[in-house]
């Protein structure tokens, strides 16, 4: 359900007749991508293709791994086995010349990232792009639209609608006016926030009232609350540390048991565009999606579909971020859901499979300086993959990666290095530095004949 955004929606589409480029902005959780796809379906008529992608790298990464070109391009001979530069051509001609309008909805889920290199997109004004960030200096070159906080009426209804089964049924003065305090001097107006919060409520059985007393007791909460009295009007926004604490806070009342709390831990292990259902299940070893239904009944995971159409798992990045923060997982612990997922690279022909080399990426990503075995395979993996797609950059980091792990993990003369030396070798050999190839290929035989004696 869409509540409030209208005006928005219309800023936006009035906007678009002058510029091509729309950033959403706002706080994590208040609403960007939702605003986003409710301008699209309100105004799906108006466009041939709407492409919705998650920024990756850059814009020419993002564009060309944002949806499955093979379809398109599919009278092109060896498409598949053309390097990135050359699909990109293509892919930028086909915005370039096409004659009715298209939609490009990129979420920018990585706060970090404060500018974006535009150089690469079309100059085709039947393109028109929204941006969705948490970061407010993501301005230059787009016009700003700011995802502002709904009215606390609105986001009453909101709580309301997702704590009662009937909709009939309504709060009591005295709850009324509690609630009216959690949005606005504790979840300070955040949408996500307060929609999981009423889920919470309802699937664990506490009363407004309780509700209350447990999220002023929470340290957050307190230094909120200190906040308001000392400045009177409050129109601030909750910063990453504060979101991740009260989904911590929401988490640790929610009643999930044992088994659902470790389903969330790994789901927040995939990045934050989703995976299919069916990977996931085969991943983590489901009988079925009973658990998963369940945790998405809750709001603390969300089902879509991808580009082929099937259904998908995937958790809102903020709520990712923060389950992920607090479940303890490392890549020791988490060995057999890692290694499922690397067993199933070839038989996925992975090296056409983007979406896939993104979620290995992610996973590299969330455990940070780790050193393990764990870690090297993933990295080995990420490198060979994208060998094959002809991206020798990304394919060397990860190569270079994995055998810097391995040598720290095994020692320099362990036989596991010289495969990671022949594959850098190889690498060097695609793109004819010879010199280079032969040395890593001479270290790898080196590495083989003191191992065979």
């Amino acid at each position: 359900m869409v509540v409030g955004r209208e005006n928005l929606s219309d800023k936006i589409h009035k906007q678009f007749d002058v510029h091509s480029h729309i950033v959403i902005h706002g706080q994590g959780g208040i609403g960007k991508t939702t605003l986003a796809k409710y301008y699209e379906h309100c105004h799906k008529k108006d466009y041939k293709i709407t492409l919705h992608m998650e920024f990756y790298d850059n814009i020419k990464t993002t564009l060309l791994n944002g949806r499955k070109w093979g379809a398109v391009f599919r009278d092109v001979p060896d498409f598949d086995k053309m390097n990135p530069n050359e699909k990109f051509s293509l892919v930028s001609k086909f915005f370039d010349e096409f004659e009715e309008k298209i939609l490009v909805i990129i979420d920018i889920n990585d706060h970090k990232i404060d500018r974006i290199d535009c150089s690469d997109l079309t100059e085709n004004d039947n393109v028109k792009f929204i941006f969705t960030t948490r970061n407010k200096k993501l301005m230059p070159r787009y016009f700003p639209i700011k995802a502002d906080n709904l009215r606390i009426e609105e986001l009453k209804s909101v709580f309301t609608n997702n704590y009662f089964k009937d909709e009939n049924e309504v709060f009591k003065s005295d709850d009324e006016e509690k609630l009216e305090k959690i949005i606005t001097k504790i979840y300070v107006y955040n949408t996500k926030l307060i929609v999981l919060g009423a889920k919470v409520c309802r699937y664990s059985h506490i009363k407004i009232e309780e509700f209350y007393e447990i999220l002023t007791k929470d340290k957050t909460a307190k230094e909120l609350t200190e906040k308001f009295a000392d400045n009177g009007e409050f129109d601030d926004e909750l910063d990453e540390k504060q979101i991740s604490e009260h989904i911590f806070n929401l988490f640790s009342i929610s009643s999930l048991g044992d088994e659902l709390s470790e389903v969330l831990s790994y789901v927040s292990l995939i990045e934050y565009g989703g995976v299919k259902l069916n990977l996931f299940k085969k991943w983590y070893g489901f009988e079925n999606f009973n658990p998963l239904n369940e945790l998405a009944t809750r709001g603390w995971v969300e089902f879509g579909k991808d580009d082929d159409g099937d259904a998908t798992v995937l958790m809102h990045p903020v709520i990712s971020d923060a389950v992920f923060a607090q479940s303890g997982l490392d890549s020791v612990k988490c060995k057999k859901f890692l290694n499922n997922i690397l067993d199933g690279v070839n038989e996925q022909n992975a090296h056409k499979n983007s979406h896939l080399i993104r979620i290995l990426e992610f996973i590299i990503n969330r455990f940070g300086d780790e050193e393990t075995k764990e870690i090297s395979d993933i990295c080995t993996w990420t490198g060979c993959l994208y060998s094959e797609q002809g991206n020798y950059s990304k394919a060397l980091e990860y190569c270079n990666k994995d055998l810097e792990i391995q040598e720290k993990v095994l020692g320099k003369d362990h036989p596991n290095n010289a495969t990671s030396y022949n594959n850098i070798g190889n690498i060097y050999n695609n793109i004819g530095e010879y010199k280079k190839a032969f040395e890593y290929h001479f270290k790898a035989l080196e590495i083989f004949k003191k191992n065979m004696g």
